[in-house]
């Protein structure tokens, strides 16, 4: 049974610039540091796309939830793997609302242009 989805749209320029802009204070606000090690190592795609569409699963991870990120911090979802069909791990606050709506499995999956990245993620219960 599907418990929740959540779609995202990203512009890869805005990620690029925020990430120019606020440079390490947003990185870590935003990504985990499995996420910049991810990253860092990553040689097939550009670093912005992959921020890019991290950031966008992480907006899908919790649209699916019903909640965005409020009461929410970015890094409390973790995005791992293959990053078109990542695995998505809630911390803390986050983990406690999945664990309420007794959320079994997460379906993700996402695509990019050479300007934007779309995710969306299926929450099975």
């Amino acid at each position: 049974m599907i418990k929740g989805l959540g779609i995202d749209v990203q512009s890869i320029d805005r990620t690029s610039k925020l990430i120019d802009k606020y440079g390490e204070l947003l990185i870590n606000k935003v990504y985990t540091k499995l996420e910049w090690e991810q990253a860092n190592a990553a040689i097939l795609l550009p670093k912005s796309k992959l921020f890019a569409l991290m950031f966008s699963f992480k907006e899908s991870a919790v649209k699916a939830i019903g909640s965005g990120f409020n009461g929410f911090e970015f890094y409390e979802v973790e995005i791992t793997g293959n990053i078109f069909q990542p695995k998505i791990y809630f911390r803390s606050n986050v983990y406690n609302k999945y664990e309420r709506e007794k959320i079994k499995k997460i379906h993700s999956n996402g695509t990019t242009t050479e300007s934007i990245v779309f995710t969306q993620v299926i929450l099975e219960g």
